[in-house]
Formats: C-alpha cells, sequence, structure tokens
C-alpha cells in the first residue's frame, strides 16, 4: 500500500512537469514576453517549467535540446508562425496562439482567446441593448469589415493607431470625434491607446450625462471614469491592461490543458482540447463589466450570444437612463417663463421665442451640423419683476445645469436682474438678448458676457430728438422709470433735447414711475398721471420698459387720457405685446393712448434675404404680428455659426469664455441687415433705424405698427420717409405740441377721474335711504296695512280708475326697464320710450336742474294732497273749490304718489350724484348729470339739501298713501295688497341706488345685483299675488318676467361687448312677444277676467225708447243679450238705469215710474 501510494505520487509528479516554451522574435514587445513569463512562473510553481525560445528563422528551432510540450506563440510575425506550426504539426506539440495572425490552421493549435465572430456577437448583443441606431466606432484595425457586423445600423469609423502621446490623441477627440456630435461610441482599440482616448473624451466634455461608450474586450481597463461599459472574456475580467489581459488568456488555456485527466499525453490532450474548444478557440462566454465608482463591477453575462443583465447599470454623469439617443444635446437656457415673485400675477406677455427656434429648425433640416441636437432649458425666474431672493433661489437650482448660452427673457428689468443673480452665484454662461435695450448694458467692462442684437435706448433717443426737430414741436413731455437704466437714458435724451432748443415741460424727477410699475401703484400714481393734462403738451416720450409700459398707458387711459390729448413716442416696439393682453377691454384702451404714436426700433426683413426669411417664418410660425421675430431670428444664427465655428476648433461650447469670444466674432447676414457684435461695448454694429407710426389693423383687429422711414448714421440722408404720419383721428398734418382749449364742460373728459369721497357721500346717503325705506315701510306695514285683500268673485263692471291700476302696470315695466343696464347701444328706440314714461329723458346739463324744481313743486303739492287724505280736509264741504282740490288729491294718489314715484327718487338722487372729479378735493367733484355744475359749494349745497330734505319727507308720506287709493275708494274693483305696494316701494328704491351707484361703475355688475333683486321681488309677487283680479296678477307677473328677460340680456351684452345689435333687439323683441303669447294663452285658458266693460246698446233705439216711440223694450233686451249677460232694463219718465248682477250703470233722467224686465 506505501509502494502505491509512492508510485501515484511519483506519476503525478512526473506528468506535472510540463513544459512550456515562450517563442519570441525580434517583433515581440520584450515587456509582454517577459511580463507572461513572470506571471506563469508566479501562477503554477513546480506544476510547469517555463522556457523562452528565440526563433527568428528555422535555424533556430535546431538550438532547440528538448522539445517542449506546450508552445506559446509570442513571435508577431506570420513568417515565423509558418514554421512553428511545421514543428509542432511534426513533434506533436500543443500550440497556443494569443492572435490569428494566419489563414493557416492545423489539429495542434489552439487560441487563448474567444473566436473574433463571438467577439462581433458580443459586441452586437452590447448595442442592441442600448438600441444604438447611430454610433461611432474608434478602432487601430484596418481589417475589420464592421459593415457585415451592423448592417441595419448607422454608423462612423475612426481608425486611430496605438500611441502614447496624449497631445495626439487629445488633437484626434477635438478635430475628429467631437464636430461629428455623436455622443455613443465604441472603443475598440487595444492596449492603453483605449484609456487615454477616454480620458480624453472626459476632458473634452464628450462623454456626459446622455452619452455612452462601449469598451471592447481587448482593450485596456485601466480607467477609472465611472459610467464606461464594456465586455471581457470569461476568466479575463480582472485584467487591467494590455499584458494582465494576454497573460490571463494563456493561464486560463493552460489551466484548461491541467485540468486533462493525461495532459502528458499529446493525443489525448488534443483530443480534450478539440472537446473544450469551438473550433479550437475559446468559447464565446464574456462578461459584462460596468465601471462604477471607480471600481470594474461585474453586472452581466454573455454567452453564445445571449446578454444577460444582473445588475442595473450606470451610465457618463452617473445617469441610470439608457443613452439611446446619439446626438450631442447642445444645451441652450430659454428665459420663456411666466412666473413672477410671489404676490405679483404671472406674465401674460410672454413672447415665445419662435425666431429662434426656426433658425434652430432651419439649420437641423438643412443639415448645418449634424450630430447635433439643440434643447432648451426653459428658465422661469421671473418674467416682469425682479425681486433678488426669488431670482437667486430659483438660480440657485441651475447651477448644476449644462447651458452654452443664455437667451434671455425680454424685459429690461429681468435681464439686468438675471445678471445680477447669476454673477451672484458665480454662473458663467453668455446671455444674449434678442431686443432689450436699457443704455446700461452697453458697457462691455461691467458685463462681459451680456450681448444683443438689437441696439440701444441711448442710439433710439438720439433718433427721437431729430424726428421732434423736424416735426416742429417746441415743448415735450418725458416720463421715466425710476430706475438707473431708464434715469441714465432720460438724461442723456434730455441733453439733446435741451442742445436743440426743446423744452421739457414738466419737472424729469418729480414725475418718475416706480420701478416695475403695474396696476397696484395705479392709486398712488393717478394724480401724477392725471396732472399730465395740465401742461397740455401732446408729445410724450416714455422711458418706461415693457411690460411696465403697458399698464402705465392703460391706467392713462383710466384718468381720462385719450388719442390727441399725448402723442405717445416711445423707443422702441409696443404693438409686439398687444396680442398677449388677455382683455379686449385692456387692449382698446391701449388702442386709444397709442393711435397716431411713433416708436422707433432697428429695422427688419431688409433686402431680399429678409421678405425670404419673413416668408419661411410666416410658413412656419402664422402669426399676424412678427415684430422682433427678425432679432430673435439673428440670434439664432448668431448662436448657431458661433457653435459651428467652436466645434470645427474642436473648442468646448461650454466654456463661456471661449463661446463669448466666438459669438462676438461672428459676422453673417441676416434678416436684419448685416449681423456683428460691437468689439467695443455690448451692442450689436451700427444698424438703421426703422421710424414706426402706431396704427390699428382693423382687418385683423390689431394694434399695429407701420414703417413710415428710417434713419441711417452711415448714410448721406439721416432720415428716408417712406410714407405720411397718420396721427390721431387719421390725419396726416402734424399737429401743434400744445393742447388748445376745449368748449363745453370747464375741463376735458380725460381729467376726469374717479372721486372717492364723493362716491362715499352718495354711497352714504343711499345706503341711509336704503335702509330706511325698509325700516319705514316694514314698520307702517305693521302698524297700518297688515291687512288682506279679497278677491273678485262675480263679474264687474270695469271703471275708469280701475284703468289706472293697469296703465300704472305698463309704466312700471319701461320704468324699471330704464334703471337697468343701459340697452340703447342695441335698442334705442325701446331706450328713448323707457326715458319719457320715466321722465328721465333729457336730464344732463341745465335740464337736470329743471327737473329738479319740477320735482320740488311736485313734493311741495305732495305733502298738501296728504294732509287733506290724513286729515279729510273739507271731505263734507260742497264747496266748488274744495271738491276740485278734492279731486285733485284723489287722483295725486295712483300718480305722484305711485306712477311718479321712481323718477321723484331718482332726480333727487341725481342731485347729490357726485362722484368724479377733476382733483383731490371733495370741491373739485361735478355733478354727474351736470359737469358745469362742482359739488358741495355754492348753490350746490343748497339743492343737495333741499334733495335730502324733500326724500325725507317724500318717502315716508308715499309710502302710508299707497294704499288709499284702494281701500279708501269704494268705487275701484280692482284692489292692490298694501304688501305688494310696500315691497314694491322698497324695490324701486333700492334698484335707483343701485342705478346712481354701481351702473356707473360696471354695467355687468350692475345688472347681476339688479336681477338679483328683480327676481326676489318677483318671487314675493308670485307668492303673495298683489291685486285680487287673476288677470292682473297674471300680466304683473309677465310684466316683471320680461323686465328680467331684458335685464339679463343687456346684462350679457355687457360682458360680452358684442356689437351685433340685430341679435340683441332680436332676442330681446322675441323674449317680449312670446311672454305676451305666453299670457294670452293663461289667461284665456286658465284665467276668466271678473271685469267687463259696459255693454255696446244702440244708443239712437234707447233714445228713440225714452221718447216713447215705436221701439219695443224687447228690442232692447235682444241687444242685451248678444252680450250674453242677463240685464234688468228700469225705465221711466225720469230715470232709466241697467241692473246687472247688482253692478249698476245709470243714466239719470228723473224719477223712476215704470220698470221693464225681459231676457
Amino acid at each position: 500500500m506505501t509502494f502505491g501510494l509512492i508510485f501515484s505520487l511519483i506519476f503525478q509528479l512526473v506528468q506535472s512537469q510540463l513544459l512550456v516554451d515562450l517563442y519570441y522574435s525580434d517583433s515581440t514587445n520584450l515587456e509582454l514576453k517577459s511580463y507572461i513569463h513572470a506571471k506563469l512562473n508566479q501562477n503554477y510553481q513546480n506544476q510547469i517549467e517555463v522556457r523562452s525560445s528565440l526563433i527568428n528563422s528555422v535555424i533556430d528551432f535546431d538550438k532547440i535540446t528538448q522539445n517542449p510540450d506546450i508552445i506559446v506563440d509570442l513571435t508577431f510575425s506570420d513568417s515565423i508562425l509558418a514554421y512553428i506550426k511545421e514543428f509542432v504539426a511534426e513533434n506533436h506539440i500543443i500550440l497556443i496562439l494569443i492572435q490569428d495572425f494566419s489563414s493557416s490552421y492545423n489539429d495542434w493549435q489552439f487560441f487563448s482567446h474567444s473566436s473574433q465572430h463571438d467577439h462581433e456577437n458580443a459586441l452586437s448583443c452590447l448595442i442592441s441593448f442600448f438600441n444604438w441606431d447611430e454610433f461611432l466606432i474608434i478602432s487601430n484595425n484596418l481589417d475589420q469589415n464592421f459593415h457585415e457586423i451592423f448592417s441595419v445600423k448607422k454608423f462612423n469609423i475612426f481608425h486611430f493607431s496605438e500611441t502614447s502621446d496624449n497631445n495626439l490623441v487629445g488633437l484626434f477627440v477635438g478635430k475628429k470625434i467631437k464636430p461629428t456630435g455623436i455622443r455613443n461610441l465604441v472603443i475598440l482599440n487595444e492596449g492603453e491607446t483605449a484609456g487615454k482616448l477616454l480620458q480624453s473624451l472626459e476632458n473634452q466634455s464628450v462623454l456626459k450625462s446622455g452619452s455612452g461608450v462601449i469598451l471592447g474586450s481587448r482593450s485596456s481597463w485601466n480607467t477609472k471614469l465611472d459610467g464606461v461599459i464594456g465586455y471581457r472574456e470569461l476568466g479575463l475580467e480582472n485584467a487591467t491592461d494590455y499584458y494582465s489581459y494576454e497573460a490571463l488568456s494563456i493561464i486560463k488555456m493552460l489551466d484548461l490543458i491541467l485540468s486533462c485527466s493525461d495532459y502528458s499525453n499529446a493525443l489525448i490532450l488534443r483530443m480534450f482540447l478539440e472537446k473544450s474548444t469551438v473550433n479550437h478557440y475559446m468559447p464565446g462566454n464574456f462578461t459584462v463589466i460596468n465601471i462604477k465608482n471607480s471600481q470594474a463591477v461585474p453586472i452581466g453575462s454573455i454567452s453564445q450570444g445571449s446578454l444577460t443583465i444582473s445588475s442595473n447599470p450606470i451610465f457618463p454623469g452617473n445617469s441610470t437612463l439608457i443613452p439611446n439617443s446619439p446626438y450631442t444635446n447642445v444645451s441652450i437656457w430659454m428665459g420663456d417663463g411666466p412666473s413672477n415673485p410671489l404676490g405679483f400675477p404671472d406674465s401674460p406677455f410672454i413672447v415665445v421665442k419662435d425666431g429662434e427656434k426656426y433658425a434652430f429648425k432651419t439649420a437641423e433640416d438643412t443639415h448645418f451640423f449634424d450630430g447635433f441636437k439643440i434643447v432648451f432649458t426653459h428658465i422661469d425666474c421671473g418674467a416682469e419683476v425682479y425681486e433678488p431672493t426669488f431670482s437667486i433661489n430659483c438660480y440657485k437650482k441651475l447651477i448644476n445645469e449644462p447651458g452654452m448660452v443664455y437667451l434671455t427673457h425680454g424685459f429690461p428689468s429681468i435681464v439686468y436682474g438675471d445678471i445680477i443673480s447669476m454673477r451672484t452665484l458665480n454662473i458663467t454662461i453668455p446671455a444674449l438678448c434678442e431686443h432689450v435695450s436699457l443704455g446700461a448694458l452697453s458697457n462691455k467692462t461691467e458685463y462681459p458676457l451680456f450681448m444683443r442684437i438689437a441696439g440701444n435706448d441711448f442710439y433710439r433717443g438720439t433718433v427721437l430728438v431729430d424726428l421732434i426737430v423736424i416735426f416742429g414741436w417746441k415743448n415735450v413731455l418725458l416720463i421715466t422709470e425710476n430706475s438707473t437704466s431708464s434715469l441714465l437714458t432720460s438724461h442723456h435724451i434730455k441733453r439733446r433735447l435741451e442742445a436743440v432748443n426743446v423744452n421739457v415741460v414738466n419737472n424729469l424727477e418729480k414725475t418718475l414711475i416706480v420701478e416695475n410699475y403695474n396696476h397696484n401703484y395705479f392709486n398712488e400714481h393717478k394724480h401724477l398721471i392725471a396732472s399730465l393734462l395740465k401742461y397740455k403738451t401732446r408729445p410724450l416720450i416714455l422711458i418706461v420698459p415693457p411690460p411696465s409700459n403697458i399698464y402705465f398707458l392703460e391706467d392713462m387711459y383710466k384718468v381720462g387720457i385719450r388719442r390727441g390729448d399725448v402723442i405717445m413716442i416711445i423707443p422702441s416696439k409696443i404693438a409686439f405685446l398687444y396680442p398677449f393682453i388677455p382683455e379686449k377691454s385692456m387692449r382698446d384702451d391701449l388702442t386709444e393712448i397709442l393711435y397716431g404714436g411713433i416708436c422707433t426700433q432697428e429695422a427688419e426683413w431688409l433686402g431680399e434675404f429678409g421678405k425670404n426669411q419673413l416668408k419661411g417664418f410666416l410658413k412656419a410660425y402664422p402669426s399676424i404680428n412678427v415684430d422682433f421675430r427678425c432679432f430673435a431670428i439673428d440670434a439664432g444664427w448668431l448662436i448657431l455659426n458661433a457653435l459651428k465655428f467652436t466645434i470645427d476648433q474642436g473648442e468646448d461650447i461650454y466654456d463661456p469664455y471661449v463661446f463669448n469670444s466666438h459669438l462676438r466674432q461672428q459676422r453673417f447676414l441676416g434678416c436684419s441687415g448685416i449681423v456683428s457684435i460691437s468689439s467695443q461695448s455690448n451692442d450689436r454694429n451700427s444698424a438703421p433705424i426703422g421710424i414706426y407710426n402706431i396704427r390699428y389693423d382693423y382687418e385683423n383687429d390689431i394694434l399695429s405698427e407701420t414703417l413710415i422711414g428710417a434713419y441711417d448714421q452711415g448714410s448721406l440722408q439721416l432720415f428716408t420717409f417712406y410714407e405720411d404720419m397718420n396721427w390721431y383721428y387719421n390725419t396726416t398734418n402734424i399737429p401743434s405740441d400744445i393742447v388748445k382749449s376745449e368748449n363745453g364742460c370747464p375741463f376735458k373728459d380725460s381729467q376726469i377721474e374717479y372721486s372717492v369721497n364723493g362716491a362715499g357721500i352718495l354711497y352714504g346717503i343711499a345706503f341711509g335711504i336704503t335702509v330706511s325705506t325698509m325700516l319705514l315701510t316694514f314698520y307702517i306695514w305693521k302698524r297700518c296695512w297688515n291687512v288682506e285683500i279679497k278677491p273678485l268673485t262675480e263679474p264687474k263692471l270695469i271703471q275708469f280708475e280701475d284703468y289706472i291700476a293697469m296703465v300704472i302696470i305698463l309704466v312700471d315695466f319701461f320704468q324699471f326697464l330704464s334703471v337697468g343696464p343701459d340697452i340703447k347701444n342695441y335698442d334705442i328706440f325701446t331706450y328713448t320710450l323707457t326715458r319719457i314714461l320715466s321722465i328721465t329723458f333729457m336730464t344732463e346739463g341745465k335740464y337736470l336742474w329743471i327737473h329738479l324744481y319740477f320735482a320740488l313743486g311736485g313734493v311741495c303739492a305732495w305733502l298738501l294732497f296728504g294732509i287733506t287724505h290724513i286729515f279729510h280736509i273739507g271731505k263734507n264741504s260742497n264747496n266748488s273749490l274744495f271738491n276740485f282740490w278734492k279731486m285733485l288729491s284723489k287722483f295725486s294718489l295712483p300718480i305722484i304718489g305711485n306712477a311718479l314715484f321712481l323718477p321723484i327718487v331718482s332726480v333727487f338722487l341725481n342731485a347729490i350724484q357726485c362722484d368724479q372729479q377733476i382733483g383731490s378735493k371733495l370741491t373739485e367733484t361735478f355733478v354727474r348729470k351736470d359737469c358745469n355744475t362742482f359739488c358741495w359749494k355754492d348753490w350746490h349745497i343748497l339743492w343737495a339739501t333741499l334733495s335730502i330734505i324733500c326724500l325725507v319727507l317724500y318717502l315716508p308720506l308715499a309710502i302710508y298713501l299707497r294704499p288709499h287709493w284702494d281701500y279708501y275708494e269704494d268705487f275701484i274693483n280692482i284692489k292692490t295688497r298694501p304688501l305688494f305696494l310696500m315691497t314694491k316701494s322698497v324695490f324701486q328704491v333700492s334698484i335707483i341706488v343701485l342705478n346712481k351707484t354701481v351702473k356707473p361703475q360696471s354695467q355687468a355688475l350692475h345688472g347681476l345685483f339688479y336681477s338679483i333683486l328683480l327676481g326676489v321681488f318677483l318671487f314675493i309677487v308670485i307668492k303673495k299675488k298683489p291685486y285680487n283680479d287673476s288677470c292682473m296678477n297674471l300680466w304683473q307677473i309677465i310684466s316683471y318676467f320680461a323686465i328680467l328677460w331684458s335685464v339679463a340680456l343687456s346684462s350679457l351684452y355687457w360682458i360680452v361687448q358684442d356689437r351685433a345689435i340685430e341679435i340683441w333687439i332680436t332676442s330681446e323683441y322675441l323674449g317680449w312677444i312670446i311672454f305676451i303669447i305666453i299670457g294670452i294663452y293663461i289667461q284665456k285658458n286658465y284665467c276668466p277676467t271678473m271685469l267687463f266693460n259696459e255693454p255696446g246698446i244702440n244708443i239712437v233705439k234707447l233714445f228713440r225708447f225714452s221718447l216713447g216711440k215705436s221701439i219695443k223694450a224687447s228690442e232692447i233686451n235682444k241687444d242685451l243679450k248678444e252680450q250674453g249677460i242677463k240685464y234688468n232694463l228700469h225705465l221711466s219718465n225720469s230715470k232709466m238705469y241697467l241692473d246687472a248682477s247688482g253692478s249698476a250703470y245709470q243714466a239719470v233722467y228723473g224719477k223712476e215710474s215704470k220698470v221693464f224686465e225681459e231676457y
């Protein structure tokens, strides 16, 4: 047993002593040979004897004293390898090849690597996994046919030989790889060059977030660049360089040989290897490796062309998204967000940067440079209002966001503020603006990374001054924003004006507008704005940047300034903001102020090239207003030209100073002429200034600017005019600079403003009258008139007094309409009729006081009539004068107390309707109906006091006496419920108050409140039934529904402001007709009247019958039968009367003597 064990050990020892000979030649890298020799000795120690033999020719084989068991070819020579192959075939020696240099094969040669086909399959698997349709291949293999491998893929091949020269590698990346823009890369270089390429790609910002790189299996893996993905043959994952890669492949093969049960037998070993390999190549098994945290980490495997991913990979820039887009993203910051700081609404004036986008799309379509894709980072750090904290906090989020250039917002305060915020945060990025013209931003030393396509305010201001001289004006207003840049521009313009003897009539420092002006500042600026009229000067130069100038102009309209009061002169275009104003009323206000004004701006769409650009732009972006789009297109092409230049130079497009320098070097023909940036400033080199006339395009319903001339500093003739100015009210004659006095009111309509104090007094009096009327009405109803009425159950002969009640329904209808929203814009007939029946026609000017005189007289008479009724004065008197007075007092109840209730209250309130003013004092308010009468001074105090006293006296008496007409006149058949009359009083006072307070401010809001009140009142009417006759109730309700319809319709009209009057008037009349038809139908079928007219008797027959002629009573009764009612005919020589169911019609002739009764 001991002998057997010893024999086994000896056998294993003998078998393990393999002689491995490393054949090398003069072509061999001796460092590689030495490295492999040392690695084999280190790895196998006593199992293998390693020898190195120099083989340069056949003669060298004779020097070999002992044939090896294994030969490893390191000769790197086709000719020597041919000798080696013959040698191993003759001597039955296993040959290990690390590379396939020859197309001839024999049974004794085996490769330490997988086949080229397996490597190609592995690469194809990874590319398919990434779904790459376009990529670059960098390889040192000139013979490999990649088109056979990727037949359906789009790729470019760059051959780059192995080199250790870092400068040469950097030049190759900068001049060859970067300009393609392709960021999906496959690096197949063998050896150390792959690592140098990766490092250069990273240094030149090619490999970053969104890019991808696959490193070939034979490339050096001495990189620590996170995100690199590659594949290695199974077992070779730990190779860090080319030497270790080849050494490990040989060790892997020797391990396989040593696993053979009888590796000392060459034939047995060859058969074993043939079974263990694939066509003498190592099996195509690969490990997928990903560099994570600077370490090579296995994340999957590839076996026989099948990919398995076991761990999520990362990519350059620590991105976890598969980089399936092949192009280099060129990130441009786009200032197009609408947000403003907290407390300010979002801006409606954001101009979409479609001009730049058009330029970028054109470049893409024309393949200006392939491989690059423009992407936008949308900046939303303030659109109109700059607030440092808000801005800085916003830009903090963008510190690590890549950006090649910043296309700024279009509003000056934001551009200036953004530059300050980015400077605070050390964000360095070139900033390019299309048209912001602040003079301060011209300073290249102060703002080295800023530039603009348009010129500056100083240059345009000079043009404006020269225009003013041409127009012959000697006086101008100059209004500016209280900001450093605007003040600099204003002082520059003022100095230029003074130099040509033009007077600035206002004190510049005392008429400053707050920076970032908007409607929130109106109250503190309205006196300043209104005071512009006192200068009586038309030309107004406005140095307020957008969008503040839009708000300021609308507030000019609010205080009453209109076209002709001023002529706006603005050193930049303004109409481009018009389409972004959502409210039509605001657009109309701006049109009124701006019409006939002047603005200056660098000319756009010049020459044939400019016209072609305009056609192309309008085709891509159909638009009525193309202001500044030309500058935007030129800004886009400035970026594109600088980008192409930077790429061609192999420089970093994200180096702000490099790209800024290249932007300033460009010079090209744009749609606004030759585009280039001044070397001395941030402005564009001199370009012609367009002179624009602000007009209204009625066809397209939009404010527009018409180019009427140009100013060219480089021309012999500075000004060239193409057509005449179209001033306000379409005159072509140059208006004077001074506004002449006007007739009519002692002030201009444009000076009128809302009076808070005057309105406060009006509202206070109106509120007091309304509340006191409610309380008083409730008290009177509760104490005196809380009674019910009995409905008519028997037919009654209608009396004259009953007609008065019917007429009052009709009068109420028109009076209620008269105090609702105005309908005169679409129904002038009904409007006039309502004013006549309400006695409110001709109430303006001196006629107001005539109405007031009559109202005062009416109230005085009413007081006397009321006293007569209350105290029954002259009740039993037979004096003819007293009888006449009683008759007047009786009929005053339905006339003065009911039909004239609304007009009287309205007239008295007109006298105190002082809610407009031309100054800040209460005595500068004036009566709305008479602009020549100033309130609360002189004789107005007397009339206002009398009006209030009359209201105090008239209202209680009218409310109390209203039911007297029905309850103290027995001959009236139609009785009115006192509760209805009481409620009607409150309703009438309420709608009059609304008419005087809410309606002047908002017709639509007035209509809404009116509709609510009328709806409540109508509900009460339906519920309580105001009359004892069902037909009267029906038509009262119908009339209120018709009023409600008209009020709702007119309110809607004032909301939508639709001028198609035929729609409104048709709707109004059609609604009334429908209500009338409904009323007739209900009356006929469900509501028969208890009142009838006097029967139609043949007067001739009756007269002859009374004289005893040959007319019988039966003939008269026959006539009566035709009326369908039973009558009794009573006749005597002195008296005849008809009795119909207890109600009598009497004709007095004398005493009764005879009665005839017949049916």
